[in-house]
């Protein structure tokens, strides 16, 4: 809970001449600052989603075929989509893999046949080593036989380096998710063609989440890099957890004085996925909240020499209803509200549309939201007389 400020539109206020020229009360919009009661705030909620991702490239050139299917809604398998969790090692998709598999087998054959010969060459060699010793055989030939083997050896293993590049090119060909991840695009379909370094998939990892906030910048005052925050997910089995600030951006839209904070949560038992809605348990309170707010439409710029943020106020005086530039300094803004810390009370009204016409210490006349007819708009001077106020975007306090 928490104590708010609000503003009841009442409807459209008429204003002067240049000072000393009172003519018809021009129609424009004013609202009465008043304090509301206690509301509600609801937490600030966050989409989940992967906190890292990776892409996963084609080595190999050739067409795409077997991508992962699962079944769909209506019970019919479908190619995988974006959004669908794979485990480590799940083969995603092949790249055209009949040339790759050629060399396996030849290479096994090549490998089969060096083995057969080194097998021949070995029982050469223990034959005439037999021979040798009994007298019969010659060192000439017992010295060819073994450089048969040597030979017959060093083929046999040229050959299983030849097997094991085969095997690696196969595996190549096989698009595998490298850890428990989430997918968030795929780039590729069944018959795609793709060359090497072709990016087919990108997969998230889904061992630690993230969500990211909105806050106002007062609010995000005590937030701290690495910081605990209290955070619910109601999809999930364990709805309360505790994630760690990881950012705290205060670049993300100084416009409005909102800043992105990054939670990260883990997610070891893999029971978040993205997409769930986080909400903060509790959001940090503001250390120095505005007294009232008021729409950014009643913000102007004061004619002093200073620049400070101005609003029109009008006040009721002996019978006419007069509009008056008041300086006002701002506090944080909180979408169309911007909070006003000084200058400003309670029960004050002040305009908020049709103020294009208004100058200070103008007459004007209140009458419904709905009333304003642009007859009653004067074409006189006062179209063309200069303010003390223009409208302008607020400052950042």
């Amino acid at each position: 809970m928490r104590r708010a400020i609000g503003l009841i539109l009442l409807g459209f206020a008429g204003c002067g001449h240049p000072a000393g020229v009172q003519g018809p009360p021009i129609p424009v919009g004013v609202a009465i600052v008043m304090a509301a009661a206690d509301i509600q705030v609801l937490p600030p909620s966050a989409a989940i989603e992967s906190r890292a991702s990776v892409e996963l490239a084609s080595t190999v050139g050739g067409m795409v075929k077997d991508l992962l299917t699962r079944q769909g809604d209506e019970g019919r398998l479908r190619p995988i989509q974006v959004g669908d969790s794979v485990t480590a090692g799940t083969v995603l998709a092949r790249v055209s893999e009949s040339g790759y598999a050629e060399k396996v087998s030849q290479a096994q054959v090549h490998l089969a046949e060096a083995r057969v010969d080194a097998v021949v060459a070995k029982q050469q060699l223990g034959d005439l080593e037999r021979l040798t010793a009994n007298g019969v055989g010659r060192e000439e030939s017992l010295g060819a036989a073994r450089l048969r083997l040597e030979t017959a050896l060093a083929r046999v293993d040229a050959v299983l380096d030849q097997v094991e590049s085969s095997r690696s090119a196969l595996d190549a060909a096989l698009l595998r998710a490298p850890f428990d991840a989430v997918l968030l695009e795929r780039r590729v379909e069944e018959g795609s063609a793709v060359t090497p370094g072709d990016v087919c998939f990108m997969l998230g990892d889904t061992s630690s989440m993230k969500a990211v906030f909105r806050l106002s910048d007062s609010l995000a005052l005590d937030l701290k890099i690495g910081g605990p925050l209290g955070i619910t997910i109601a999809q999930a089995p364990v709805p309360s957890l505790t994630g760690r600030v990881t950012r705290v951006d205060p670049s993300s839209d100084p416009a409005r004085g909102a800043l992105e904070i990054e939670i990260a949560i883990p997610n070891t038992k893999r029971f978040l996925s993205a997409g769930m809605i986080a909400s903060l348990k509790a959001a940090p309170r503001a250390k120095a909240p505005a007294l009232v707010a008021v729409p950014r439409s009643a913000l102007l710029q004061s004619g002093s020499d200073s620049g400070d943020d101005a609003v029109l106020v009008v006040e009721e005086r002996d019978g006419t209803t007069i509009a008056h530039v008041r300086g006002v300094r701002l506090g944080e803004a909180r979408g169309d509200m911007v909070g006003v810390k000084e200058g400003l009370q309670q029960g004050e009204s002040i305009i908020v549309r049709g103020a294009a016409l208004v100058r200070d210490g103008g007459l004007v006349k209140v009458v419904p939201p709905d009333g304003l007819d642009p007859a009653q708009v004067p074409t006189s001077d006062a179209a063309t007389a200069p303010r003390r106020g223009t409208r302008r975007p607020p400052r950042k306090a």
